[in-house]
Parts: structure tokens; C-alpha cells; sequence
């Protein structure tokens, strides 16, 4: 099975002694988000690959993530 790039760590929070700190969101998560946010906004849902409506949180989840995949890979050319 081949891993997924995250993109590694966006917005770390180091350890300042009152913080333990955390590697925070992943650039993978991040991009999704925003993808997730431009898909709810829309008045009219694109389709899948393969020209299957959008249905549901699970399908814009898989599209936002689909387009964070693509935003990590088109970055690292």
C-alpha cells in the first residue's frame, strides 16, 4: 500500500515551557479544508470523477481531499 503525502506540518506550535507544543495540522488537512469550504459555498455541487453527482459529506470529503492531494503534488514540481 502506498502512503499518503500529508505535505508534513503546517502551523507547528514549538514547546515554550508552559506548552508541551504539537507538530499541528497537516498541510494535507489544511488544503482540505479550504477545498471543503469553497465545495460547501457553491450554489451548484460539481461531479465526481466519472460524472457521479456529489452526495453527501462522505463524497466532499473525498473531493476536498482529492484536491489537497493535487495541490501537494503540483507544489513539489
Amino acid at each position: 500500500m502506498s502512503e499518503i503525502d500529508d505535505g508534513g506540518h503546517f502551523f507547528p506550535i514549538k514547546d515554550d515551557g508552559w506548552n508541551p507544543g504539537t507538530n499541528g495540522i497537516t498541510r494535507r488537512d489544511w488544503l482540505a479544508g479550504l477545498a471543503m469550504q469553497g465545495l460547501m459555498s457553491m450554489e451548484r455541487m460539481p461531479t465526481m470523477k466519472g460524472g457521479d453527482p456529489i452526495k453527501g459529506e462522505g463524497d466532499i470529503a473525498i473531493v476536498a481531499y482529492t484536491f489537497a492531494d493535487a495541490m501537494i503534488a503540483e507544489g513539489k514540481k
